[in-house]
């Protein structure tokens, strides 16, 4: 990527004949959704970097203790500098806060500007990756570009970053007088590079604005990159982000039996600035960290499915990308561990709101009460907000929304009414914030799809051996765990990697080549398009619990388990059939679909009335299991 063009085009070095060509913004989001797409990071000397493969994620807990702090000191620092002087790292203006920020950091031993400066420059090369941060030991090669940067810092403070600036080969002739000067007091001397190895080092060690301006002032640095450049209040887009659940006001019905099956949970997450949705869960997942990591998703992807899933729509849902704080409550699913580390890997800050504060995300509150109002209140099924306003009406005996009806309304109304609405607060309607905010600020993006869809799982810590690791009581193996297996000792623990959507595969870390792997379930035709919640809900209701785990029987398991869920949502109780559609709502075989593999002596046909009651206390003990720690 050569530059961003003010009409939002992009303009693009083809990598076979370095041939320039142009693309539009929305072409290029619609590329990455659709997995086609992925960003280059290039290393010191402009090589293509590892870190590139989507499984070459390294965990921050895979460091030590000592490395994880250093790296958090380090982002906090960068943090500060980012509210106080914009997304551009900028060396001059940070002499002025070092103090400052080191006080609210209760740091004793703060950097120098030129430290942090060069941290901050790292962090961005890196695609605002925390790994970056961490402080590696190194081997030779390592410490001679290390030094190499000390002396090349020095060359462009004193030869280039002057309003009497001069050119490279002036650089050039100063490094090697430096370089010559550290010589002589080392033991082992380095190297002196080429000239064009060094053209390399500057240029990636040096960011344009930054030299734009020291020679030419702010103002033609502003006018050249186009970057708002300002300082620490919420005024652009991505950098504050709210998010809250809600129930819908609202009684949906399920469309296959024409049933109500309760109201729906809504997680939301909104754009502070410019008070633009970014995403949304919507289904009969409790609050949990399994309803945060999917809004979290919707939030950052491109919604590029809108064009395709609803074409009767005259306008595009614009909004995107990775933003830089989430504004949480107290709720046990933001204070999970797993949160913390998504959050990490993807650069995410989590602020948790003071208790008995709940303007410090009113925005997003607000946004919801607003919401139920006007796509809710006014349909068939709704519960109002309160029985005062319910009066008489019986709600569940009214429903006739579908969960899919009540998306497409929701879609409709972001979209196509609230977003182009005025807003009193903003004085402009939300997606004109929106645009105008994208004259500053470039969305970003994970480096793939694929990463992102490592970065929101769940992880474990899980003892390998012969049969490979087991998770939920699912074993999962392959050829490539076995050859990590003999390079590790008896009994060592592994990173294991779970979709809650899907046990039909895990990741696991090999901490060797800092990258991930897949490694299939044992027993494919069980685990694949399970998800946890129906695995443990089937695993209750096994015959004998003291008995080991059989793959036939939950098989033929989880052809009850179908069979259960349809007969509750066929249920006269409204709760029953919510917790039935709760169950429902994942991905799993159909029960017409799935036949039970057939033994040397064929187990007798299940009576359907002989089976097991669908018992709905136990599914409520499932429910508090949910929300507890694996």
């Amino acid at each position: 990527m050569q530059r961003i063009l003010e009409n939002k085009d992009v303009i693009l070095q083809r990598k076979s004949d370095l041939g320039l060509i142009t693309r539009s913004r929305n072409e290029l989001i619609e590329a990455f959704g659709a997995g086609a797409l992925k960003f280059i990071i290039k290393d010191e000397l402009g090589l293509e970097s590892k870190a590139n493969k989507p499984d070459k994620l390294k965990p921050l807990d895979s460091f030590t203790e000592e490395q994880q702090r250093e790296a958090l000191r380090k982002q906090s620092y960068i943090n500060l500098a980012v509210k106080a002087l914009g997304e551009e790292p900028c060396h001059q203006k940070l002499k002025n806060y070092i103090d400052l920020f080191a006080d609210r950091l209760q740091d004793s031993n703060p950097p120098s500007s030129i430290t942090l400066y060069r941290w901050w420059v790292t962090w961005i090369k890196s695609g605002k990756d925390i790994i970056s941060l961490v402080t590696r030991s190194e081997g030779r090669a390592s410490v001679y570009l290390k030094e190499y940067r000390e002396v090349i810092y020095e060359v462009i403070d004193e030869v280039l970053m002057t309003p009497e600036y001069g050119s490279r080969q002036d650089a050039f002739d100063l490094f090697k007088v430096k370089l010559n000067e550290l010589n002589s007091i080392r033991l082992d001397p380095l190297d002196m590079p080429s000239r064009a190895t060094f053209y390399r080092l500057l240029k990636s060690l040096i960011d344009p604005q930054e030299l734009t301006a020291a020679r030419h002032g702010k103002r033609a640095a502003e006018m050249e990159f186009r970057v708002s450049g300002k300082g620490v209040t919420s005024t652009r887009i991505l950098e504050r982000v709210e998010i809250d659940h809600t129930p819908i006001d609202l009684i949906v019905v399920d469309e296959r039996i024409g049933e109500a099956v309760g109201r729906p949970t809504l997680t939301m997450i909104l754009d502070h600035y410019s008070r633009m949705p970014l995403g949304f869960y919507l289904g009969f997942e409790p609050p949990s960290s399994v309803a945060v990591m999917r809004a979290i998703r919707h939030a950052i992807m491109p919604k590029s499915y809108v064009n395709d899933d609803y074409p009767d729509f005259e306008n595009g849902w614009p909004a995107y990308g990775v933003f830089w704080v989430l504004v949480c409550d107290n709720g046990s699913e933001f204070h999970d561990h797993q949160l913390q580390r998504m959050a990490n890997e993807l650069n995410i800050e989590l602020f948790y709101c003071p208790k008995q504060h709940p303007y410090y995300k009113g925005a997003v509150e607000r946004f919801l009460g607003t919401l139920n109002r006007a796509v809710c209140h006014s349909a068939s099924g709704s519960t109002r907000s309160n029985i005062q306003q319910r009066g008489n009406y019986n709600s569940a005996q009214e429903a006739s929304i579908t969960l899919e009806k009540l998306r497409r309304l929701i879609h409709d109304w972001i979209i196509n009414i609230y977003s182009r609405e005025y807003h009193e607060g903003l004085g402009d309607s939300p997606v004109n914030v929106w645009t105008k905010g994208l004259q500053h600020v470039e969305p970003t993006l994970p480096l793939s799809r694929e990463r992102l869809d490592l970065t929101l799982t769940k992880e474990f810590e899980r003892t390998i051996n012969h049969e490979g690791v087991s998770l939920f009581r699912l074993k999962y193996n392959s050829h490539e765990l076995g050859l990590l297996r003999r390079q590790l000792t008896e009994k060592a623990l592994v990173k294991v990697r779970i979709d809650p959507e899907n046990l039909g595969q895990v990741w696991a870390y090999d901490e060797r080549e800092g990258s991930f792997f897949s490694v299939p379930c044992i027993d494919p035709e069980y685990a694949e398009g399970l998800s946890q919640r129906q695995h443990e809900y089937i695993l209750k209701h096994r015959t004998n619990t003291r008995k080991a785990l059989d793959t036939d029987e939950l098989l033929e398991r989880k052809v009850r388990f179908k069979r259960d869920v349809r007969e509750a949502s066929k249920a006269k109780g409204l709760r029953k059939r919510t917790k039935a559609a709760q169950l429902s709502q994942l991905p799993i075989v159909d029960v017409d679909q799935l036949s039970v593999p057939k033994r040397e002596e064929q187990l007798p046909l299940i009576d359907i009335d002989e089976m097991d009651e669908f018992d709905m206390d136990e599914l409520d003990e499932l429910d508090m299991d949910w929300r507890a720690e694996k």
